[in-house]
């Protein structure tokens, strides 16, 4: 009897099962997903960034025009998936934390992360503005951030650390 019983109660699940299983492997944006958790420094460094430098910071140059949408959101307005990677990016570009200002920060960071932090793409690329220094802190053969580029630096960088604006 209480075989019959338990094949009943999976007969009642299993039609929501299915239709679960067929909205995820379809990519329905609206089946119930768990959502990624938020995380205020992800947070308060994405919501300084604009559109293009959000798409930038998360894919660069490659992403597809359903990945480009997802990502021009404001933090709280971000897909379970979009976040879960402004999360990762963000956890990459805070690294261990603890830094009490924007230029160790900054000066913590190869030209890769640089160009994540500001939004300026996720590779490598020494031409880019944002792939530079501080003054003094500029090694050999390296460049200086512009003051545009510093500007722009010290506002990502304290809205991630969480420190008041400006920060040296």
């Amino acid at each position: 009897m209480k075989s019959m019983l338990r094949v009943k109660s999976m007969l009642r699940v299993l039609p929501f099962m299915l239709f679960l299983t067929v909205m995820l492997l379809a990519g329905c944006r609206h089946a119930h997903l768990p959502a990624a958790r938020d995380v205020d420094y992800a947070m308060r460094w994405w919501n300084t960034l604009d559109a293009p430098q959000m798409v930038a910071a998360l894919y660069g140059d490659t992403a597809t025009d359903a990945q480009a949408a997802a990502a021009k959101m404001m933090y709280d307005m971000l897909d379970g998936v979009t976040k879960a990677k402004v999360n990762e990016a963000a956890a990459e570009i805070y690294g261990h934390g603890g830094y009490d200002n924007v230029v160790a920060w900054w000066e913590s960071l190869d030209c890769r992360k640089m160009r994540i932090a500001a939004g300026d793409g996720n590779t490598a690329d020494p031409t880019s503005p944002y792939c530079a220094h501080f003054p003094g802190y500029v090694p050999e053969g390296g460049k200086t951030l512009s003051e545009a580029a510093q500007a722009h630096v010290y506002k990502v960088g304290t809205a991630l650390l969480g420190l008041e604006y400006p920060s040296s």
